[in-house]
C-alpha cells in the first residue's frame, strides 16, 4: 500500500473499517463472557441442586435431651470414678462431678 498516493476518502475508508473491525472484535469478546458467565451460573444451580437433593437425603442427628446429657454426665462420672479406683489402693472415692465442659 503506497500511502503517498491516498486521497482524503481512502483515509475515511481507512478508518472507518479500522473502527468497524475493533468494535466487532470486542463485540465478539463481550458475547463470549457474557456467554461464560450463563454458563457457568448454570453450572453452579446445578451443584446447587444436587447439594440440596443429597442434603434432604442425609439424616441429622437429633439434638441432646436432657435424657441424653445426664447419660453423658454418667458415663463421665463412671470413667472419672474407674480411673481413680486403679490409682487408689484403698478402694476409698469420694468425689462430685460439678461441672462438665463441652471441648
Amino acid at each position: 500500500m503506497d500511502v503517498s498516493n491516498f486521497t482524503i476518502g481512502d483515509a475515511w475508508t481507512l478508518a472507518i473499517m479500522g473502527t468497524l473491525i475493533v468494535f466487532g472484535v470486542l463485540a465478539i469478546i463481550i458475547v463470549f463472557l457474557s456467554l461464560q458467565s450463563k454458563f457457568f451460573a448454570y453450572l453452579d444451580k446445578n451443584s446447587q441442586t444436587k447439594k440440596a437433593k443429597s442434603a434432604d437425603t442425609v439424616e441429622i442427628p437429633a439434638q441432646p435431651t436432657k435424657n441424653n446429657d445426664e447419660e453423658i454426665v454418667a458415663a463421665i462420672t463412671a470413667a472419672v470414678y474407674q480411673l481413680l479406683s486403679e490409682d487408689n489402693e484403698d478402694g476409698e472415692i469420694d468425689f462430685v462431678v460439678k461441672n462438665i465442659v463441652k471441648l
